[in-house]
């Protein structure tokens, strides 16, 4: 732990083992010495979704994105760095509409481009 040249923090393990992190005496997470990180476990996921994992195994699991209820949560899938490769699938919540959506092909957020069908409060579905 330390400082770098501009005054920000740093946590290493120069070594080649995990760093762990834990609370009241018990682990919460790791992050593997391959970069991937463990919630809950020290196992990681399968082929290509493995590089955060979340387990509970004592009950119900799971991850929450909280926005304001007139905002989205969204999940993106990018292939690149730059423009529209930073979304090119999506999935979204918007809580002002009351709508799940799904987007394909780089469309940004709140556009109807890349929007491929939507699930609304009513459990409608429509195929756009």
């Amino acid at each position: 732990m330390g400082l770098d040249y501009s005054n920000q923090l740093y946590l290493y393990n120069q070594e080649y083992g995990d760093l762990r992190v834990g609370t009241n005496g018990t682990e919460r997470f790791r992050i593997k010495n391959d970069g991937r990180i463990c919630m809950g476990s020290t196992n990681v996921g399968s082929g290509s979704a493995d590089d955060l994992n979340i387990e509970n195994t004592s009950d119900h699991g799971g991850m929450t994105i909280r926005t304001p209820n007139t905002k989205w949560g969204s999940i993106h899938f990018a292939d690149g760095g730059t423009g529209d490769e930073l979304y090119r699938g999506q999935v979204s919540y918007d809580h002002s509409n009351d709508w799940m959506r799904f987007y394909a092909g780089g469309a940004a957020v709140g556009s109807s481009g890349g929007e491929c069908f939507r699930i609304k409060g009513n459990r409608d579905i429509d195929v756009v």
